[in-house]
C-alpha cells in the first residue's frame, strides 16, 4: 500500500457516503479474491483485536453473506446481507448490516461499494464507498474501522517473508485467528434479511 485517502460527502436526507481509497500492491484479481474467498476474509476484516469466527458467503447476484466475529471482550458480533452486483475482479456492491454492542455501528443496512481499477500488472487503486450511513458520527466511527480493515487487507496482500519460523509465526494476525473457520456454503436468498441479521439465527 502506498497511498490512501478518505471523505465523506452529504446526500440526500441526510445521510452521508464514506469514501476511502488506497492503493494496493498487488493486481485486481488477487484483491478480489481477498474479498471474496471467506477464508481469505476472515484474516483480514476485522478492526482491531478481534477476530472473525466464521464467514459464510455465496458472492454473486442476490447471494447472501454472513461473518460471525468476536470483540477482544469476548462480545459477539455479526455482519450479514446481500450481494447486489458482482463484476469479478472489478466490482463488488453489497447490503452492509452490523448486529454488535458497537452503538454507533448499529442501525438500518447500509451499502457496501467495491471498486477495483487496475494499475499496472502488479498494483489496483481500491474504492471503497460505504453509502446511507446516518450521519457525520456514524461516517467517522466506519472510516476508523474501514481503515483498520484496509491496513489489514494490505498486509494480508503482502508477500510471506522468509523470517525464522518464531518469527514467523509473530508476524500472522491475532492469536485468535487459529480458531477462525471459513465456508463457501451457498445460503438461500431468504438467509439475507433486508432488515437486519436475525434470519441467520
Amino acid at each position: 500500500m502506498t497511498g490512501s485517502g478518505a471523505h465523506g460527502t452529504e446526500n440526500g436526507g441526510g445521510s452521508v457516503s464514506l469514501v476511502l481509497v488506497r492503493r494496493l500492491n498487488a493486481p485486481a484479481g488477487l484483491v478480489f479474491s481477498a474479498w471474496t474467498d471467506p477464508k481469505w476474509l476472515v484474516r483480514w476484516l476485522v478492526p482491531g483485536a478481534g477476530a472473525l469466527r466464521e464467514a459464510v458467503i455465496d458472492p454473486r447476484p442476490g447471494g447472501a453473506y454472513r461473518l460471525d466475529g468476536v470483540d477482544p471482550d469476548g462480545t459477539a458480533y455479526q455482519l450479514c446481507g446481500s450481494y447486489i452486483e458482482i463484476v469479478p475482479e472489478r466490482r463488488i456492491v453489497a447490503s452492509w448490516c452490523y448486529e454488535g454492542a458497537a452503538g454507533g455501528l448499529r442501525g438500518p443496512p447500509t451499502r457496501i461499494e467495491v471498486d477495483l481499477r487496475p494499475l499496472g500488472v502488479d498494483a489496483c487503486e481500491l474504492t471503497l464507498t460505504h453509502g446511507a450511513l446516518s450521519g457525520e458520527e456514524a461516517a467517522s466511527l466506519h472510516r476508523t474501522v474501514w481503515t483498520i480493515c484496509l491496513d489489514r487487507l494490505a498486509w494480508s496482500l503482502a508477500p510471506p517473508r522468509t523470517n525464522p519460523p518464531s518469527a514467523r509465526r509473530s508476524a500472522r494476525s491475532p492469536n485468535s485467528m487459529a480458531t477462525s473457520t471459513a465456508s463457501c456454503r451457498k445460503p438461500s436468498t431468504a438467509d439475507a434479511s433486508p432488515t437486519g441479521c436475525a434470519s441467520w439465527r
